[in-house]
């Protein structure tokens, strides 16, 4: 599959889930948090394990590991809510921004450099690409934030997300923390976006560190723009498979030939936001689209008016029982 057919594909799935709320199913979304802190934390050299990571950020210190190690896993876990937090605020990405997620990152593990742009010269650990000089960085930044602002809206969101993640790291700003940084950013794009957050897996490292460094080297961004559509595809395709288990049976229900039992199914208080505000955009029957649409307003929710079909209602199909809303 091309990288226009995953991105074309990641559109497709992505309306499937159209009208799903910001904030899905807390356990759903807590389990990402953990695993994304875990394999973030993991690709930099963090030995805690999935399980005692999971532990510690229940307040429980493991025995024999640093205290670098523990705070590490704390900070990366605070820094997710914060770029989510910016995501509701709809606050534009700036180098404050930015600042503000790496001082979570370092914070008591190195505060004196949290924050703050290096003023030493660095070097990446087994890569050919060489970061700027200290005293290049204030401008490189300047200039990552301009093309940013000013010209990286014509790409697709992933591929905008992918090169603000390689341009970021290859600037290498920060003495410390750079790889976690730029993958919260690139996390902070999708979001913004509409697209799901994803957590490259610390077992495909080499692939991870060989296509950042080929894209720093050569200029060309394939190889990390394919790996990060591929975790994308691979992250939006089980959103959609929980949603679908989640709303199986109110699927069924919505099915139904009979208006009234459709109805019933949309006044249970176990139907699901997302499924009330897909079956009230996208159902075939007008009566029901228009059932769906005044309970989510006794809920205080009202479907914006720019998310309305023009055109003729899509299917939305539940993969598991085959059927159609």
């Amino acid at each position: 599959m091309t990288l226009q057919d995953k991105l074309q594909r990641i559109d497709e799935l992505q309306q499937q889930l159209f009208g799903l709320p910001e904030t899905p199913d807390s356990r759903f979304d807590e389990d990402f948090r953990l695993n994304f802190t875990y394999h973030s934390n993991a690709i930099e050299g963090n030995t805690l394990t999935l399980k005692e990571t999971k532990v510690v950020l229940e307040g429980v210190t493991i025995g024999g590991k640093s205290l670098r190690e523990h705070f590490e896993v704390i900070n990366h876990h605070e820094a997710i809510f914060f770029i989510e937090d910016l995501v509701k605020r709809r606050q534009p990405l700036t180098e404050q921004a930015i600042k503000s997620i790496h001082q979570l990152i370092l914070k008591n593990i190195d505060d004196n450099n949290a924050g703050k742009y290096r003023t030493v010269n660095v070097l990446i650990s087994g890569a050919e690409h060489k970061p700027p000089q200290a005293f290049e960085v204030p401008s490189q930044m300047q200039d990552l934030m301009k093309w940013y602002q000013q010209n990286s809206s014509a790409l697709h969101p992933v591929i905008r997300a992918s090169r603000l993640h390689i341009d970021f790291v290859g600037i290498h700003p920060f003495t410390d923390g750079n790889g976690r940084t730029s993958r919260l950013l690139m996390n902070l794009e999708l979001l913004k976006n509409g697209y799901p957050a994803i957590a490259i897996k610390s077992d495909r490292k080499l692939e991870y560190y060989t296509a950042l460094d080929t894209a720093h080297c050569t200029k060309n961004c394939d190889l990390f723009d394919n790996l990060v559509a591929d975790y994308v595809l691979s992250e939006i395709t089980r959103k959609i498979d929980l949603l679908n288990q989640q709303d199986a049976e109110f699927v069924k229900q919505l099915c139904q030939p009979d208006f009234a039992l459709r109805k019933a199914a949309l006044h249970d208080p176990e139907i699901s936001q997302a499924l009330l505000e897909r079956t009230a955009i996208h159902h075939k029957c007008p009566q029901t689209r228009k059932a769906a649409a005044a309970v989510l307003q006794q809920r205080g929710i009202e479907i914006p008016t720019s998310n309305k079909p023009n055109t003729a209602p899509s299917k939305t199909v539940n993969k598991d029982k085959g059927i159609e809303i």
